[in-house]
This record gives structure tokens, C-alpha cells and sequence, in this order.
């Protein structure tokens, strides 16, 4: 009842669980890549974003608003002070 050491070896040498792992690697590497370039155009369009907000809070962009004149306030006050409570 001897063991056949050649049949033994042959098994050993060869990887059990090889090609699975490299059909998994394989078939992941699509998705991996794509997600790779979705993130990265999604964080250009952010970017763009971030600064067209930016451009519309910019002062320049802004209407001016007629804001009275010191004199006027001060005449203003005054109006409200002597009315009647």
C-alpha cells in the first residue's frame, strides 16, 4: 500500500483556486476603470459648478442698490422720534 508521490506532486503544483480568482480580477477591472473616469468627470462638472456660484456671488454681478443718503436717515429718525405714541 505505497502512496503514488508523482499523482501527489502533479496536484500540487498545479493552483486549486487560481483561475477564479483571475476570472474575478479580470472581469472586475471593467467596472473598476469606469468608475475611475465616472468619478473623476463627476468632480470636473462639480468643479465647474463651484465656480460658476462663485461667479454669480461675485460683487460685480451684483445690482447696486440706492442706498439714502446719511442726511436723509438722519431726517428720517428725527420724523419718527416726534410722532405720537
Amino acid at each position: 500500500m505505497f502512496l503514488d508521490d508523482s499523482n501527489h506532486a502533479s496536484k500540487a503544483d498545479k493552483p486549486i483556486g487560481q483561475a477564479p480568482v483571475k476570472l474575478l480580477v479580470s472581469i472586475a477591472t471593467v467596472p473598476t476603470l469606469a468608475a475611475i473616469v465616472g468619478l473623476q468627470a463627476i468632480l470636473q462638472q462639480v468643479q465647474t459648478l463651484a465656480n460658476s456660484s462663485e461667479e454669480i456671488f461675485r460683487g460685480d454681478r451684483l445690482p447696486l442698490l440706492p442706498f439714502p443718503e446719511p442726511s436723509h436717515l438722519e431726517s428720517l429718525q428725527q420724523a419718527s422720534s416726534q410722532t405720537p405714541s
